[in-house]
């Protein structure tokens, strides 16, 4: 998928997961959009895996996207 189409969801809580699950719906819809990674501020989570998604640092999804 094109980079300009892809969206990184900022906060792994219960409002990043609902956005995410929005760009997912998007996507099935026909709308190019492709949510890519949660970004927190929490470090406990990065790492993990949330939802089929990494959870990344700011720094780490600048590096990676």
């Amino acid at each position: 998928m094109n980079k300009k189409n892809q969206i990184a969801v900022y906060g792994a809580g219960g409002f990043g997961r609902e956005v995410m699950w929005l760009a997912q719906s998007c996507k099935n819809s026909g709308v190019p959009v492709e949510a890519v990674c949660f970004i927190d501020d929490d470090e406990t989570v990065w790492g993990t895996t949330l939802n089929g998604l990494k959870v990344l640092s700011l720094f780490q999804a600048k590096d990676m996207y």
